[in-house]
């Protein structure tokens, strides 16, 4: 057996059609901890409402920088996600629906956490 009868039982009690965020903060802190403040971290959520709301909630952790990296950003913002953290032991953390999943390399990044969740469009045949 290759997770434990609790691990097992916690996965399947999880939700899994949104976004943890206490677990991905507490794996984003275990990070920090790890790394001393070494490496980035690359989140990919699927959209700006849940990167506002990770963002808010990390702004707590004095150890942690977020930065946002979306479409909707202008492009001097995006720019942020590629420069170091701004002090010397601060993890910077890289909250980014897919657009960065292809298109981009953010060289610093040594744990990336993607819940799998996407965001896209949809048709009703029906209506149009």
């Amino acid at each position: 057996e290759v997770l434990g009868a609790a691990t097992a039982a916690a996965i399947r009690s999880m939700d899994l059609s949104t976004v943890d965020e206490a677990l991905v903060e507490a794996l984003l802190l275990r990070h920090h901890s790890q790394e001393c403040g070494d490496g980035a971290a690359l989140v990919f959520l699927p959209g700006v409402a849940e990167i506002e709301r990770l963002a808010e909630r990390l702004q707590s952790h004095a150890a942690l920088h977020a930065v946002r990296l979306h479409s909707q950003l202008a492009p001097a913002e995006q720019r942020l996600a590629f420069q170091p953290a701004p002090r010397r032991g601060t993890t910077k953390v890289v909250l980014a629906t897919d657009i960065a999943e292809t298109s981009v390399t953010i060289d610093d990044v040594t744990l990336v956490i993607d819940g799998g969740l996407r965001r896209a469009p949809s048709v009703d045949a029906r209506s149009g």
